[in-house]
């Protein structure tokens, strides 16, 4: 578990770890690196005095200390068993229940752990099943009102060509034909364009540019016909496309993407990032710098998926999206790396305990075989 320290506290080989983070130099005695960190924390505008660093507990300590306790542990064995040999002889089977209790102890409590992580995995996947199964309900909801749309929209466009509409633009005067519009671009590009094209075709009048925008309509820009009562009139049309396809609303519809975004289950974290900037982008195109900064970064931090690396970044104090990052990656790589050793060390612990169970009681059994009982010595 990592310790917070000031830099007066750091000793001189967390200093170096230190200026090796931060690429640079090395050498020198306590002092000088003193000297270093605090000239570089003053860059980053940091007080050096108040300033904590995070330090990561020593490995090669932890091991040295545990093999220390291992030996030590060894020798009272060894001395308890040459102390203590007529009583032991006598106690054999409840020492020998007792030591089976405890591995059987420790073996429950992995397997109490396992059945924990078993009841979690279970239940994440019921809800990811609740979730499709509502998801299949709506992607049917909205296919379902989809088709009676395109059939309401070719029913109005059959009585269209009926009405004769298409005369109100002949074809011969028609110069040039304006694009196509299904949604997927910005309504305000496009108007640009259709102005364009109107002013080259003369069309001044409303019913003019009505009948054109009508028929340039594609997709699902053509099914909002069915919600204007008079597609005529062009005042309305285009109002309906400014509220459906503007610059405004494709804001609010970036907005609501960027809240609701989730780290995925194989998505790393330089991919969520990358695709938080381009959303908050999207969703705040006139915002300052700095203030896209600060909106990634809490973004980025609200669609993580390891509550632990969440709580990390909010506390770390990281305002620019690049800094989250790299804390995040770090962070990571310091939990998967600990969680590795902490397995490795468990799994040694117990292996070295069960082979000083087994040499303990080979021990005994050569000595309670070996040894010849008091009363035969005297009959001797």
């Amino acid at each position: 578990m990592a310790t917070t320290k000031t830099l007066d506290q750091l000793l001189l080989k967390e200093l170096r770890r230190e200026l090796r983070n931060r690429d640079l130099k090395m050498s020198g005695n306590k002092e000088t690196l003193q000297a270093r960190l605090r000239e570089d924390l003053v860059k980053e505008k940091e007080d050096p005095d108040t300033y904590l660093f995070e330090v990561e507990p020593d490995l090669q300590e932890q091991m040295a200390a545990m093999q220390g306790h291992m030996a030590a542990m060894q020798g009272q064995i060894v001395s308890s068993i040459q102390e203590q040999m007529a009583a032991m002889r006598e106690q054999m089977n409840s020492g020998q229940e007792n030591t089976n209790y405890k591995i059987d102890k420790m073996d429950s409590g992995i397997k109490t752990e396992l059945l924990a992580m078993n009841q979690r995995i279970h239940a994440v996947e019921e809800r990811i099943t609740t979730i499709e199964e509502q998801m299949n309900q709506r992607v049917y909801a909205v296919e379902k009102k989809i088709e009676e749309i395109k059939t309401q929209v070719y029913r109005d466009f059959t009585k269209m060509q009926k009405a004769n509409v298409m005369s109100i633009v002949p074809e011969a005067f028609m110069k040039v034909k304006p694009p196509v519009f299904d949604g997927s671009v910005s309504w305000s590009v496009y108007k640009l364009q259709f102005d364009a094209a109107a002013k080259v075709n003369q069309w001044n009048s409303d019913e003019e540019k009505a009948t054109a925008l009508i028929l340039s309509l594609r997709g699902k820009a053509s099914e909002l016909l069915q919600s204007i009562p008079n597609p005529q009139d062009y005042a309305a049309l285009v109002k309906t496309m400014e509220l459906r396809y503007g610059d405004e609303y494709l804001s609010e519809l970036y907005r609501v993407k960027l809240k609701t975004r989730r780290q995925q289950s194989n998505e790393t974290l330089r991919e969520l990032e990358a695709d938080i900037a381009r959303l908050a982008h999207l969703a705040y195109p006139t915002a300052t710098q700095d203030l896209l900064e600060i909106i990634i970064t809490d973004a980025f931090a609200d669609a993580l998926r390891d509550p632990e690396l969440k709580k990390a970044i909010r506390v770390s104090g990281k305002h620019k999206a690049s800094e989250a990052l790299v804390y995040a990656l770090l962070y990571q790589a310091a939990k998967d790396e600990s969680e590795k050793i902490y397995q490795d060390q468990r799994l040694e612990v117990k292996d070295k305990g069960r082979r000083e169970l087994r040499k303990t009681n080979e021990a005994l059994e050569k000595c309670r075989t070996t040894q010849i009982p008091q009363g035969q010595r005297g009959e001797g």
